[in-house]
């Protein structure tokens, strides 16, 4: 009974971390494409 809370519980942690990095790195994705003058580009 409390290992399937524990799983349940890490795996609510690993969607929460998955969405969090995808926000970052649409927001960097926009961020770069909107700012002109980036010298890598």
């Amino acid at each position: 009974m409390n290992g399937g809370g524990g799983s349940r519980h890490i795996l609510r942690i690993i969607v929460r971390a998955s969405i969090t990095l995808l926000m970052v790195a649409v927001l960097n994705f926009i961020l770069f494409r909107v700012i002109p003058g980036d010298p890598a580009s």
